[in-house]
């Protein structure tokens, strides 16, 4: 068994496993030729400190959920290649937490980006930012932040499964 570590990234993967409304979310990023690669994501959070919780920008608000532990075969660990400093972890947390109880940004996915309300994040953008925030950009010269950017990441690596 893996253990999660702070600042990794969880990401949820459309597979038959997944969740009828996160296969939905796969589907429409296919049909708006958002996928990128093989793989194909539909949510991504950061685990926190506590790792039994995660930051995520999800309906109706961004905030610390559970984290879902054991993790369902449809939820994979991913890992920076050079893993984040002190100082960037506190960076990361420190924007992830200030964020905390702003609404999730559903114009900005239902316009798939086209239209932004004030800062508000949907999830990809939400983990893009809380890691830029550390100067660490998992997805360079990206507009439309989705979860395959996050989970196609150079940066990162695939851990697995808990």
């Amino acid at each position: 068994m893996m253990l999660l570590q702070p600042g990794d990234i969880l990401a949820w993967c459309v597979t038959p496993d997944a969740p009828l409304v996160g296969r939905m979310i796969g589907w429409a990023e296919r049909q708006l030729g958002d996928q990128k690669g093989d793989a194909a994501y539909y949510h991504v959070a950061i685990v926190s400190q506590n790792i039994t919780e995660m930051y995520a920008s999800r309906p109706p608000k961004i905030d610390l959920y559970p984290t879902p532990l054991p993790l369902p075969n449809y939820i994979e660990l991913h890992r920076l290649r050079i893993a984040p400093d002190s100082d960037q972890l506190k960076a990361v947390f420190s924007y992830a937490e200030s964020r905390r109880g702003r609404p999730y940004d559903f114009l900005g996915v239902l316009t798939v980006g086209n239209v932004e309300m004030g800062g508000l994040e949907f999830c990809s953008k939400y983990v893009l930012d809380c890691f830029a925030e550390a100067q660490i950009v998992l997805a360079p010269n990206v507009q439309f932040p989705t979860p395959d950017d996050i989970g196609g990441s150079d940066l990162t690596y695939v851990v697995g499964n808990v």
